[in-house]
């Protein structure tokens, strides 16, 4: 975008003669244009600042108060929106509400790794892999036993 050359932006492109210095859409003046190799946010983001992400995410820990029967707990305002959704689901039969949830709890389901027993012979490739290393490691430290 820094040539001059660059007729993509342009809208009017072949309607009328350029000249060099035409200044237009996507052709801002000679003097504004970034220089090869500056950035356009030479600064960037400012330190200290949260993301979005972080931001949401220390919301949705946040801790509430809330009151079960006789019971006074601490949940994440996280819980106290499942919690919403759930009761907007049974209460009002909110076909929606429930659909998200069991969407929800599939993709969670789904994003952690399966616990599986391990068989004999991968205890016997990790034993083996653990001699192996162990010794690896006492050679190096000298020790030549």
């Amino acid at each position: 975008m820094s040539t001059d050359d660059d007729d993509d932006l342009h809208p009017h492109k072949g309607t009328q003669s350029r000249n060099i210095g035409d200044v237009g859409y996507g052709r801002p003046p000679r003097k504004h244009r970034f220089k090869p190799g500056q950035s356009g946010n030479p600064r960037g983001r400012p330190k200290g600042r949260k993301s979005e992400n972080q931001m949401l995410e220390e919301l949705l820990s946040r801790m509430m108060t809330i009151r079960e029967g006789n019971r006074v707990r601490k949940i994440s305002l996280r819980e106290v929106i499942y919690r919403g959704i759930a009761e907007e689901a049974v209460k009002k039969k909110n076909l929606k509400a429930a659909s998200f949830l069991f969407d929800r709890s599939a993709l969670l389901k789904s994003a952690q790794p399966e616990h599986r027993q391990l068989t004999e012979d991968d205890k016997t490739v990790l034993g083996a892999y653990a001699k192996k290393f162990l010794s690896a490691a006492h050679n190096e430290d000298g020790n030549d036993d």
